[in-house]
């Protein structure tokens, strides 16, 4: 479409320049070649070339207009298929980080405890058959639950239970923590060997399953165990202990120009 407008506009302007710079005789008649063709005076001659000149500039600069264009295009396409690329290959990474995080679940779901105030009256087999559904379905692991199965925490087997969040209004009644209710940990290792410091949330499902913060603490330093603040109804194990809630196993004291929660093994 562009050639065509170049095109009538030139050709508009060329018979303009015919028809108003035509060369004339003595009488002051336009003077035709083959009586049609105007035959152009020198300064028409002149403004013939300079359209001509004009058009072929113009011609060439929009065909190398549509050249850039469509590399521009080409380009552009290239882009999309390589992010296209790119995206499906992200997507594929995603789906097998989904998978491992799926299997990571279903072993952590895997470590269950006895039945729990279990009706007497179920089958062994129903037991059985729902625990090897628990490998295959979420359904199974919630039908566990009601029937009372619970995650085992971690720790030796005869240590009390890690209640959390539901212990909380008892940890923190007449504590000298009380009023604060959070702070740092510092731990002081007075041993001979590195001591590995796991942390439990009190708000998880099943407290005291799961650690939310480990720290392996080596011998004969006093550190902080990050900069996060923790309550007095956290768990903390050390090693293999029992897991023991932070505000009953820990000094309130002052340390570093705070109150901390300090324990010292």
């Amino acid at each position: 479409m562009d050639y065509v407008s170049q095109t009538i506009v030139f050709l508009l302007a060329l018979l303009g320049s015919f028809f108003n710079c035509a060369k004339q005789d003595d009488s002051g008649k336009k003077i035709y070649w083959r009586s049609i063709v105007p035959v152009p005076s020198r300064a028409g001659a002149i403004i013939l070339v300079l359209l001509s000149t004009s058009f072929g500039i113009s011609l060439v600069s929009t065909l190398n207009e549509k050249d850039d264009a469509r590399e521009d295009l080409y380009s552009a396409n290239k882009s999309a298929d390589e992010l296209r690329s790119t995206l499906a290959e992200l997507s594929g990474k995603n789906d097998n980080l989904l998978l491992e995080l799926k299997s990571a679940t279903k072993k952590i779901d895997l470590l269950f405890s006895s039945p729990k105030d279990v009706d007497s009256k179920l089958p062994l087999e129903s037991i059985d058959d729902l625990q090897t559904r628990l490998e295959e379905s979420e359904a199974a692991r919630l039908e566990l639950e009601k029937l009372g199965f619970v995650p085992r925490p971690n720790g030796p087997a005869g240590c009390p239970e890690y209640e959390g969040s539901r212990a909380r209004s008892r940890i923190y009644q007449g504590a000298a923590f009380q009023s604060q209710g959070t702070a740092k940990i510092v731990l002081e290792n007075t041993g001979l060997h590195s001591l590995l410091v796991s942390l439990y949330h009190p708000n998880e499902r099943f407290p005291g399953v799961t650690a939310f913060s480990q720290w392996s603490v080596e011998p004969g330093v006093q550190v902080f165990l990050g900069s996060n603040f923790y309550g007095g109804d956290w768990g903390i194990q050390i090693d293999s202990s029992c897991i023991s809630y932070l505000g009953e196993v820990s000094q309130w004291k002052q340390f570093d120009g705070e109150m901390v929660f300090y324990l010292r093994r």
